[in-house]
């Protein structure tokens, strides 16, 4: 990956548009993201808090993964909540919990990010508040061009 600052955005439940358990969030990419970067690049589930009182695992999908896949045909899972400490202050509030980040490749500036949140058993939860906040690494474009012309020579 480029040695470049990474970008965040974080993303309030409340400032989406909900339908059922799929959140949408329509971004003014000028305000959100530089502009000189690739096409590509990596995001993740860096911080996310979710109200969850009625449950102890929470599924958190990114709609638009180029690079991974899941059995049920779902969009891609970017990370997975559960209670880290049920008997302390944040009782009924779920946290990212997870030994390795999980890195989606999508396109780069998106005006659009569509998340959706599932219980463990894959049904609809829709919790009443939400804070998810995402990390968007990008690609070097030189490797990035390389790699394509890799990829095209090898399937000659």
């Amino acid at each position: 990956m480029e040695n470049t600052l990474p970008e965040y955005v974080a993303l309030y439940k409340s400032d989406a548009t909900v339908s059922g358990n799929i959140y949408t969030w329509n971004l003014d990419q000028q305000s959100y993201f530089t502009n000189s970067r690739g096409n590509v690049c990596y995001v993740s589930l860096v911080e996310c808090i979710i109200s969850a009182p009625d449950s102890n695992e929470i599924i958190v999908k990114y709609h638009g993964s180029q690079n991974q896949f899941t059995t049920d045909r779902q969009p891609a899972v970017i990370g997975l909540l559960s209670m880290t400490a049920p008997h302390q202050q944040n009782a009924g509030h779920l946290q990212l919990s997870s030994s390795e980040t999980i890195k989606l490749l999508v396109n780069s500036r998106p005006k659009k990010i569509v998340l959706q949140t599932n219980n463990l058993d894959n049904t609809s939860y829709v919790p009443d508040e939400a804070v998810f906040i995402l990390k968007f690494e990008y690609l070097n474009i030189k490797k990035q061009n390389e790699n394509l012309l890799e990829q095209q020579y090898l399937k000659l």
